[in-house]
């Protein structure tokens, strides 16, 4: 078991999203000496409890294997040696985390939002045969001049209004997105990418993708689109996977959907996205702190999937 190497897990990216939250940073290697160097959560205080949670939805930790599941149960050990109250420990896998975690983490396991990744080592042919046949004609339009290029100074400053009137209008909550105050601060940095398409020399379609240290993946991050601009998605993506793929990257993570199973879901699977499962397991350390301020919320009927439930209100309103 791993913590994956991606975007999110950049110190600059890492201190940008601890800002955003209003949240310290702290470090599990620091608590426990191993040698997880780059997993780091955001820490929560509520009267007495102290909370662990994670930087972003894809800080997390691989289960690629059973061996990873044998390194996860010493690793649950550990931190429940940690003086604190609650962790959310987030989990990957290209296998279905229901299905491969030891029955005994049943009662604390929670889903995430599947995500999905292109192989960039296929061939181009590959590629595009794992298109959706019905959308494999999108990749290229017809009849609209056209321009795929890397965003400049003036693209940048209209992709941060375009993003946050984008993600105000498929539905996302305040928790998927970021300020543009915070966005500009990643624009300044070197580790991504800005892409833009122009029809008819007008942009109609932005997606921002972050470069993991190693340059060897790529994450997409996030998108900024007019109200035309949903059209051109696969000939966006299809250009993106191939400018990629250009560099030498051999994966590209696409992320998931604002809600499951949602049009952009369902868009990245049509893409040829090969799917991982997204996951936690909610991990309660202090039994008696943690039932105290659980059973307020359970009494006033306030109780669901949220975790720890006590921190709802505090979470949604530092964003």
């Amino acid at each position: 078991m791993t913590f994956i190497n991606n975007w999110y897990t950049n110190p600059s990216i890492v201190n940008i999203y601890s800002s955003f939250r209003g949240k310290d940073l702290v470090s599990l290697s620091k608590h426990l000496n191993d040698d997880f160097s780059n997993a780091k959560f955001l820490k929560y205080e509520f009267n007495q409890t102290i909370n662990f949670l994670p930087i972003n939805s894809y800080s997390s930790f691989l289960i690629n294997n059973e061996k990873s599941i044998e390194v996860l149960d010493q690793y649950i050990k550990r931190i429940n040696s940690i003086n604190i109250t609650t962790l959310y420990l987030p989990l990957i896998s290209n296998l279905n985390l229901k299905e491969i975690l030891p029955s005994k983490y049943k009662e604390i396991y929670s889903e995430r939002l599947n995500s999905y990744y292109i192989d960039l080592t296929k061939n181009e042919t590959e590629l595009k045969n794992n298109i959706s046949k019905r959308k494999r004609n999108k990749i290229q339009i017809k009849g609209k001049n056209w321009d795929f290029n890397i965003a400049n100074k003036v693209e940048e400053e209209f992709f941060c209004k375009l993003h946050t009137k984008f993600m105000s209008d498929v539905g996302a909550n305040k928790t998927q997105t970021l300020q543009p105050k915070f966005i500009k601060k990643i624009l300044k940095l070197k580790n991504h990418l800005l892409f833009r398409l122009k029809i008819d020399d007008q942009i109609e379609l932005m997606h921002l993708i972050g470069l993991n240290s190693k340059k060897d993946s790529a994450d997409f991050v996030f998108a900024a689109s007019t109200n035309n601009g949903y059209s051109y998605g696969y000939l966006m993506l299809w250009q993106e996977i191939n400018y990629l793929k250009s560099l030498g990257l051999k994966t590209f993570y696409l992320g998931g959907g604002i809600l499951k199973n949602d049009g952009v879901d369902n868009f990245k699977k049509r893409m040829g996205g090969q799917v991982l499962y997204n996951g936690g397991l909610k991990i309660v350390v202090d039994k008696i702190n943690y039932a105290n301020e659980f059973s307020k919320f359970k009494q006033a009927n306030n109780v669901n999937n949220f975790f720890p439930i006590y921190l709802k209100d505090q979470i949604l309103s530092n964003t």
